[in-house]
């Protein structure tokens, strides 16, 4: 039977601090976010179901920054709140909902490591040869092509096009709305939401800025992204190693 994320909270992080501790907000978000998955997976053992996705979600989450849930809490604890069961559950669900995106981000860009490990669909496919290689040749056909398409939509973007993505893609998604949500569980009034915004938006467009200049100039022992200078990748070149105007 599953737990209510409310009870696994409570089982795995304290009643609530109303201190910034990022270390105890990322042990407090991992054990929550661990408690979930090991529920999900004594479910599907109770159905009779594979665990097969539950442990590549296990493996998939490890490491990581949990900015957002981190940018949660600190919401929360701006607005005058704590850092309880509640935004713990929150942060947490952003973290899950993030590894979501990650996942989709890497098919779209034909990636194959993540944090120095094999991406979500590298693992899948080599379990997919391994239990039935007569099927995966044409699986690999569909994902090249849709790679291919993928770089061809991005390729004819122009400079504001990625700008407008970063804003929604990072800006918005990766640093305000966190904030909001950490926020609006400590009852923010508008004004503080406004300025949340204010500090947010050049906040995660700077953050992106820097990342594209990872991706493009890191070194991917180092970064743990993949390199985006070889001409297989499908990426966009980043507005940040777009040339400066001249008059």
């Amino acid at each position: 039977m599953s737990k209510d994320p409310a009870t696994l909270a409570s089982a795995t992080s304290p009643a609530c601090y109303d201190l910034f501790d990022a270390s105890a907000i990322r042990a407090a978000v991992d054990a929550h976010l661990v408690g979930f998955l090991q529920d999900q997976a004594e479910s599907a053992c109770g159905g009779r179901l594979p665990t097969l996705m539950t442990d590549i979600l296990a493996r998939f989450l490890l490491g990581g920054e949990r900015l957002r849930p981190l940018l949660c809490a600190l919401g929360s604890l701006t607005a005058g709140g704590c850092v309880g069961p509640p935004v713990i559950v929150a942060a947490a669900s952003l973290e899950m909902f993030h590894a979501f995106a990650l996942i989709h981000d890497e098919v779209m860009d034909c990636s194959a490591t993540r944090r120095g490990a094999p991406t979500v669909q590298q693992e899948l496919a080599g379990h997919d040869q391994a239990q039935a290689p007569r099927r995966s040749g044409s699986r690999h056909v569909a994902r090249s092509a849709a790679c291919g398409n993928a770089g061809a939509i991005l390729s004819d973007s122009d400079v504001e096009t990625p700008l407008s993505v970063m804003r929604y893609k990072t800006a918005k998604y990766s640093v305000e709305r966190p904030l909001h949500l950490g926020a609006v569980l400590a009852d923010a009034p508008p004004a503080a939401l406004e300025a949340l915004t204010n500090y947010a938006l050049p906040t995660g467009e700077a953050f992106q800025l820097r990342d594209d200049l990872l991706g493009v100039f890191g070194d991917p022992s180092v970064t743990g992204k993949p390199d985006w200078t070889t001409p297989s990748s499908p990426r966009h070149p980043s507005p940040a190693c777009a040339p400066l105007p001249t008059k």
